[in-house]
């Protein structure tokens, strides 16, 4: 490590994971890999709220983070990067929303940690606060009884979520070019 060091700028934990967590932004707007996302995002993640707790900086988002970890979210993440326990195993394909959800704590997280965001993080934080805003709008117009089991409006429901979040998405690459302001 240290020959390597000599010859290339060193990169702390901070930049490695504002990296990691700037190019999974990047490839969720431009609508690549669901499991190339994740697996930076959750990669990101992981180094942010290692860094949050060994450095003592006392987050509140790491906090959260660490209290209320989500296990499916692991056990993607590790089905991703080992083959040594199960090589035939299989999960089912990751909903759009799991890397959304990671992409927005892993912002949340690096703004309390480095002050200030990135570009792509002011994006994505912004395209969740409107996508959270408009899903809290939606669950307090739905009939609950009626909308949970009727099959026409689930399906009604799931394809307005792509719609949605692919409309986000275009805004979201328009912001980060600058063709509109975030």
């Amino acid at each position: 490590m240290t020959k390597l060091n000599a010859l290339c700028n060193p990169i702390n934990k901070l930049e490695a994971a504002r990296r990691q967590l700037d190019c999974a932004i990047r490839l969720y707007l431009a609508d690549e890999d669901i499991l190339s996302i994740h697996t930076l995002a959750f990669a990101a993640l992981t180094v942010l709220t290692n860094y949050d707790e060994k450095s003592n900086k006392g987050c509140v988002w790491g906090k959260i983070i660490r209290d209320h970890p989500h296990s499916w979210s692991r056990e993607i993440a590790n089905f991703l990067k080992h083959a040594d326990r199960d090589p035939l195993a299989e999960i089912p394909d990751v909903p759009q929303c799991v890397p959304e959800y990671l992409l927005h704590m892993c912002a949340r997280l690096y703004v309390e940690l480095a002050d200030a965001p990135t570009r792509e993080v002011e994006v994505m934080s912004t395209l969740m606060d409107i996508k959270f805003k408009w899903e809290k709008e939606a669950e307090a117009e739905r009939d609950r009884w009626d909308s949970y089991y009727d099959e026409d409006l689930l399906l009604e429901a799931a394809q307005k979520a792509r719609i949605t979040s692919k409309s986000l998405r275009d805004a979201g690459r328009k912001m980060l070019s600058g063709e509109f302001p975030s």
